[in-house]
């Protein structure tokens, strides 16, 4: 084609070539296995098959594929990728600044090189992020939306559920969902944030950080650490005393006169077993009360007292910061056997 003015071209049945002017077309092949070279204009071309092919210039504007293929990737300088329809899509990008969009259905997009811009839509989509600037979009109940990230350190975006740890990523953090984050081979580092949220460690020296609401955290193979930050009742579900760590956060469980990564005073701890025994209080036989951990081995419930009791044995309960940190799950039927040498004072940001 010739000219400047825009252009609406389609072609036929055939194994059609359809060149653009240097407007803002829109190439449509139609059926058959179609060649569609754009030229300096913005062009759009609408892809519906599999053999059809699209050429763009560098330089050549700002363009964009429109497809309802099941597994399309962008061809050379063309910077936009959009699904239409409802079927199942896997996207990929080029080495540009791409923007991705999905459709209803549930879509992978992989922006590959550059930094780029993806756009899930309303299905269960995944995201594969390996650029630092790469920008995951999601909105309210569009889905249950997983990144994957091969990024040192990666926080997911808002309304993105799930983040997956690939590749030499270390770091991974939640955001106010009910995320369900998971390690790698990796030494990770895993925060949940706000909400209820999973945290599956993998087979590193992991370390899990629950954050704000009721976590489930399970550390996997390796020497791990959990993390409380708060009383809330998260729930650790494979705890080994024999190498696995329990983080406390200095300042929330009142144990300023410890130093940051020292093992927690023995002091500190008493084991006992009931839980009636432990939400009653401790009895504290200094000159005054100390805030203390309780452990029942009846449930498995860490509790934090945070008034000790009165002096010379005066009993008051949890005090009003006090109360349930953390639960450990049962093994065999029994929970594990805990000693202050399984806890350690630590900073925790």
């Amino acid at each position: 084609m010739t000219g400047t003015q825009n252009l609406d071209d389609t072609g036929n049945s055939l194994a059609n070539i359809i060149t653009g002017n240097s407007g803002h077309n829109v190439l449509n092949g139609g059926a058959g296995a179609d060649t569609l070279i754009g030229k300096t204009g913005d062009d759009t071309y609408l892809v519906d098959d599999i053999a059809d092919v699209t050429i763009e210039l560098a330089n050549g504007g700002i363009d964009r594929v429109r497809t309802a293929l099941a597994n399309y990737t962008l061809t050379g300088h063309i910077e936009y990728l959009e699904f239409i329809g409802t079927q199942n899509s896997n996207g990929t990008g080029n080495n540009l600044s791409n923007t991705i969009i999905g459709n209803a259905g549930n879509n992978i997009l992989d922006g590959a090189a550059g930094v780029d811009k993806l756009i899930g839509g309303l299905g269960n989509d995944t995201y594969l992020v390996s650029d630092a600037g790469d920008l995951v979009v999601e909105s309210v109940s569009e889905g249950i939306d997983l990144v994957k990230s091969s990024l040192a350190d990666y926080t997911l975006t808002e309304q993105v559920e799930n983040l997956l740890l690939v590749g030499n990523a270390i770091k991974g953090t939640g955001n106010d969902l009910a995320n369900t984050i998971t390690g790698n081979t990796a030494n990770n580092i895993l925060f949940g944030g706000d909400g209820n949220d999973a945290l599956f460690g993998g087979v590193g020296d992991d370390k899990l950080i629950g954050g704000v609401g009721i976590d489930t955290l399970t550390g996997g193979a390796g020497v791990d650490t959990f993390a409380l930050l708060e009383t809330g009742g998260d729930i650790i579900t494979d705890f080994d005393p024999s190498k696995d760590i329990i983080a406390l956060n200095q300042t929330a469980f009142g144990l300023l006169d410890q130093i940051v990564g020292s093992v927690l005073n023995a002091t500190r701890l008493v084991v006992v077993n009931s839980d009636a025994i432990a939400l009653g209080g401790v009895l504290d036989l200094l000159p005054s009360p100390l805030t203390r951990l309780i452990y029942s081995t009846e449930s498995g419930n860490l509790f934090h007292d945070a008034n000790g009791t009165g002096p010379l044995g005066i009993t008051n309960g949890l005090g009003e910061s006090g109360g349930l940190i953390a639960t450990f799950e049962k093994v065999l039927g029994a929970a594990p056997t805990l000693t202050s040498a399984n806890f350690v004072v630590d900073s925790i940001v």
